[in-house]
């Protein structure tokens, strides 16, 4: 009787998710706490998140990602759990709460694609709260880790966030080394022209005006 019953909570769950109806998570989110030890828990908890997402009710989704988070730390799709607490926390302003699931992930998942994007967003909290040389610490492990100026897409644009945190932290050595090497590896590119702009700027802070000049150029 338990296993039909379990079977005709779940099946409902997916049913109604389909269909996109919102009450789905709750359902999928009873079967969860109902039979702790059935197979398609994770499962059942991952779709009433993403039903929950697509609603635009992600907040609401906190208590079960944490659920996901505790019970589920070999899954998979652990780095994501974490990644999207960290994203929600964000959303609303609670930038503690957000590093700590931001640093976990890079900590714990290091070797997740996500692990990129999480030392990206730390670095964007710490360059909104001034700390410009901590924020420069983390875009370049983002940048190293996608593969840098020849990374593609989120290695560039990270390389670029970097060069901005260390110009605003008072490193324009080292920020006009990053810019240069955009420049010098696509400098027709979107980053490489908007680096050109920025490698004279730090040129010129520091004292190579010369340099400077020929950036501008």
């Amino acid at each position: 009787v338990r296993r039909i019953a379990s079977d005709a909570m779940y099946t409902a769950g997916t049913l109604m998710a389909a269909s996109g109806d919102i009450k789905a998570s709750e359902v999928l989110s009873d079967f969860a706490g109902d039979f702790p030890t059935d197979s398609r828990r994770e499962e059942a908890l991952r779709l009433a998140v993403k039903v929950l997402k697509d609603h635009e009710r992600s907040d609401e989704s906190v208590g079960i990602l944490t659920t996901l988070i505790r019970d589920y730390p070999d899954s998979g799709e652990a780095a994501s759990y974490l990644f999207m607490r960290a994203e929600i926390a964000l959303e609303r302003g609670d930038t503690t709460s957000a590093l700590m699931d931001y640093d976990r992930l890079t900590e714990v998942h290091s070797d997740s694609p996500l692990a990129v994007d999480a030392h990206s967003r730390i670095g964007f909290v710490y360059a909104g709260r001034g700390e410009h040389i901590r924020a420069a610490d983390h875009f370049s492990r983002a940048a190293n880790m996608a593969g840098g100026a020849r990374g593609g897409e989120s290695g560039r644009r990270a390389l670029y966030s970097a060069a901005v945190a260390f110009m605003n932290g008072g490193d324009p050595d080292q920020a006009a080394k990053l810019f240069a090497s955009l420049t010098d590896t696509d400098p027709s590119g979107p980053w490489g022209v908007e680096a050109a702009y920025h490698l004279g700027e730090a040129l010129y802070e520091s004292g190579d005006y010369s340099g400077s000049r020929t950036a501008y150029e």
